[in-house]
């Protein structure tokens, strides 16, 4: 009998797909959904819905664990905002290499969340200057809050932050101690556009 209590089960080891196909043990099965894609693609594929063309961009909103919601305002200042419906708070994380970077564009100002060699943070509508790519970090994995290295500024250990008044913290002052509330974001989906 097979199936007992210390018994060995000598049964053929080809699985049975419930239907009476046999699939072999060493059968091509094909690529995995996602096996071939790249993060960006699969960020960016487009869903099976009849009439729609175009690319996916998400809008996020980025929530510190101060309390605030992360604004770029049209003078190139980054600041918490209590209102969950400030339209200067919307973002897209747009994918800047591997391993977690990208950049966090404002939606509606098109600038970009940068950090200066003096660690300020500053909106700026140029992508490709220094201090516009983050890393993403988790301070564990069962973490739901990010925060956000400075690439270039990352031997410093400096990350993108906003004090409890809601002004971003300078990021020589967000080294130590680690993990600091004030690093600690929440991203969540707000909609998705279609271009």
């Amino acid at each position: 009998m097979c199936g007992g209590i210390g018994s060995i089960c000598k049964k053929d080891s080809t699985p049975d797909t419930g239907d009476g196909i046999v699939i072999p043990p060493n059968a091509d099965r094909g690529p995995s959904l996602f096996e071939n894609l790249s993060r960006e693609d699969r960020d960016h594929r487009v869903p099976a819905i009849p009439g729609v063309t175009g690319r996916r961009r998400r809008i996020r909103r980025l929530h510190s664990r101060t309390g605030f919601d992360v604004a770029v305002y049209p003078n190139g200042k980054v600041r918490g905002t209590q209102s969950p419906k400030n339209k200067y708070g919307n973002f897209e994380f747009e994918i800047a290499g591997e391993n977690g970077e990208m950049r966090i564009k404002g939606v509606i100002t098109g600038f970009y969340i940068t950090m200066t060699p003096k660690g300020r943070i500053v909106g700026q509508p140029q992508p490709d200057i220094n201090g516009t790519v983050w890393i993403e970090t988790r301070a564990s994995a069962q973490s739901a809050y990010m925060s956000f290295l400075s690439r270039d500024y990352a031997h410093y250990g400096w990350y993108f932050a906003i004090k409890k008044s809601g002004k971003p913290k300078a990021g020589h002052k967000t080294n130590h101690p680690y993990p600091q509330k004030s690093i600690s974001f929440l991203s969540y989906i707000v909609s998705e556009e279609f271009y």
